[in-house]
């Protein structure tokens, strides 16, 4: 597990690099897929330091910060497409001129932000970091192979998905349900890893994909909200906007709603209960098999990835 783990984290840092096309200006296609990618290498990260590991560098801060570069581009194309979802829901709410430079002033928004990160060679040095990270990787050790290589990293993003999961719901705002979002997308990952051997562990990372998909929706409208409230587009139509914003607000509820009734069950569990199920599927599925071909189990993820 340790070696395909580090196998895996190198194909997705090229694959990053791939789509990124050697530091010139992506499309939004191939940003959305870098940062998947990126993700995943986080996710393989968390994993590596929760089993006592060794010779990571400065490789969590370094994905942590082409992260930050990969979303804001990501937000900026997520806006123009959650605004089209909206209006689709709520056609007649807004004027079709309103509408018009809403996605007009949107589209600014991001040709400028897209400008400003090509003239600053932000994508050059976003792969040059892509590329040292992928060069660290081999130098990456663990405590454990086998399930132990991911057993105790599992359990924290276990538990912490359950604690920011009863913050989310308490407090009911976008911010604690963001947070919650990126332990759901965090344990997604991570489950993924073994989906394969295991119909109930399957039905897990389709329970979390649900859930993190609504919660992505409700952080992009999050976001569209805000940038709206600031908007110079909906002069003249306040009373309109007011009533587009609440109708968002109330989706933004059944979303939030959807994602806590598919991550119920799963946080419910405690998470020594859980991981003690998951490394019993494990070992249910796969027999005997767990020293002799650790870098197998990670294959079929890559390949899908």
């Amino acid at each position: 597990m340790a070696h395909g783990l580090r196998r895996l984290a190198k194909k997705q840092l090229a694959s990053a690099r791939e789509c990124l096309d050697g530091g010139k200006s992506p499309g939004e296609s191939a940003v959305h897929a870098a940062r998947k990618s990126v993700k995943k290498v986080r996710a393989i990260v968390h994993l590596v330091r929760s089993d006592d590991g060794r010779r990571l560098s400065k490789s969590p801060k370094r994905l942590r910060d082409a992260n930050r570069v990969l979303s804001q581009s990501r937000d900026a194309d997520a806006m123009t497409e959650t605004l089209a979802t909206l209006l689709d829901r709520e056609p007649r709410v807004l004027s079709q001129h309103t509408r018009a430079r809403l996605h007009r002033q949107l589209a600014e928004h991001r040709d400028a932000l897209s400008r400003a990160v090509a003239e600053g060679g932000t994508w050059r040095g976003v792969t040059d970091e892509l590329s040292a990270i992928r060069k660290t990787v081999k130098r990456w050790s663990q405590s454990h192979e086998g399930f132990g290589a991911m057993a105790p990293g599992l359990g924290k993003t276990h538990r912490l998905g359950g604690k920011l999961m009863g913050r989310a719901v308490d407090g009911d705002d976008a911010d604690s349900f963001h947070e919650w979002r990126k332990q759901i997308k965090a344990l997604w990952y991570e489950l993924r890893l073994l989906e394969e051997f295991s119909p109930s562990v399957k039905r897990y990372v389709e329970q979390l994909g649900r859930a993190e998909t609504a919660l992505g929706d409700d952080h992009n409208i999050a976001v569209l909200c805000g940038f709206l409230g600031e908007s110079r587009a909906v002069a003249g139509e306040a009373g309109a906007m007011r009533q587009f914003l609440r109708q968002a607000g109330r989706y933004q509820q059944e979303l939030r709603r959807t994602a806590v009734a598919d991550t119920k069950a799963i946080y419910e569990v405690a998470t020594g209960a859980f991981v003690r199920e998951v490394r019993q599927a494990w070992r249910d599925r796969r027999p005997n098999r767990e020293t002799r071909r650790p870098a197998s189990r990670t294959s079929k993820a890559a390949r899908q990835s």
